[in-house]
């Protein structure tokens, strides 16, 4: 759950989406992914200092698996 008020999070939305309209480039890195993929256009996962994921918000969304690896590693992965 977002640490801030939702009308916060509205507001804080709406300006993400402001900026973007008006062609800034934005980097978000958030660890709500709800939050991150209704602003996003492109989303990119990181593991591990690699890239494990890049395509769209819909792509990612419909593979939960991606998420769950990334916040909880592979089964297959060794443990040092």
């Amino acid at each position: 759950m977002p640490s801030c008020a939702p009308q916060e999070l509205r507001a804080l939305k709406q300006i993400v989406r402001d900026l973007a309209k008006s062609g800034t480039g934005i980097l978000l890195i958030e660890q709500f992914t709800e939050i991150a993929l209704s602003l996003s256009d492109e989303a990119v996962v990181m593991s591990q200092g690699k890239v494990s994921f890049k395509g769209t918000p819909k792509l990612l969304q419909e593979d939960p698996g991606i998420l769950h690896e990334a916040y909880l590693g592979s089964m297959n992965s060794s443990q040092n």
